[in-house]
């Protein structure tokens, strides 16, 4: 039989462990976010060529069923009356 005392294993396991875990916790708060760069040259519009010949335009942009037309932004049957108070 073995004379080995066992009373400070448990000991040691729990430094161990215990070492790990702060170790880990260290590594996780020492380690550097990557820094967000700052867009160097944001994009500006050159509004300068802008027209309006797409805002005015005559055709209707909701597309209705054959047996209906356009009345105030939506659509109603051929045989109805577009009233602009009711759509």
């Amino acid at each position: 039989m073995s004379r080995r005392s066992t009373a400070g294993t448990p000991a040691l396991v729990f430094s161990l462990a215990l070492a790990f875990v702060v170790g880990s916790f260290a590594l996780a708060f020492a380690t550097p976010l990557p820094a967000s760069q700052p867009n160097p040259d944001p994009q500006i519009a050159d509004c300068s060529k802008a027209t309006d010949s797409r805002h005015f335009t005559h055709e209707h942009p909701i597309k209705c069923a054959k047996t209906q037309k356009p009345c105030n932004g939506g659509c109603i049957e051929k045989d109805e009356e577009c009233n602009p108070l009711i759509r």
